[in-house]
């Protein structure tokens, strides 16, 4: 039986010995963050397509750890600390309803504005594509043409726009 010499995995201890040493945030812990955001586990559609990789190393995070929808589309979630320093990681997840398109760049759109003690509509044309509770740009068609409005699509075909 062939046995390693010992000054082979001598230096691997002493270099995973201060790894091991610092205080870390485990990988374990961003994969709990991002089925907590997103309401679904890892492997099911709208959560994390895979689990964030163990031999990731990030230092620990004092303030907590946040995570936010990255990207149009809402395909990762950013998960990052924020201090001065921070890390961020970026988890894709898996495709799910929410994050097909259900309006395209150039489509007629019914734009719901609502506030307090109102509500009314109008048509816009969209100047981008997007997923339901996505933000896109939308054209409204009267007015100055000009100028665009930023929407939240709420169903295929209509956008929507609160007013405080």
């Amino acid at each position: 039986m062939w046995r390693k010499p010992a000054f082979l995995i001598t230096p691997l201890l002493m270099v995973a010995a201060p790894a091991a040493s610092q205080n870390l945030t485990p990988p374990s812990h961003i994969d709990a963050l991002v089925a907590a955001f997103t309401g679904k586990a890892i492997g099911q559609p709208g959560g994390a397509r895979q689990a964030v990789d163990p031999r990731l190393r990030l230092t620990a995070c004092d303030q907590g750890a946040t995570a936010e929808w990255y990207g149009s589309q809402e395909q990762s979630v950013k998960v990052s600390c924020p201090v001065p320093g921070g890390w961020r990681v970026f988890v894709p997840v898996m495709g799910s309803e929410r994050s097909q398109p259900v309006i395209s760049r150039g489509d007629l759109v019914q734009v719901r504005v609502s506030g307090a003690g109102f509500s009314m509509s109008t048509r816009a044309e969209a100047l981008q594509t997007g997923a339901v509770g996505a933000t896109i740009s939308v054209r409204p068609s009267y007015g100055d043409v000009r100028k665009s409005l930023s929407a939240k699509v709420l169903e295929a075909g209509v956008v929507g726009i609160d007013v405080p």
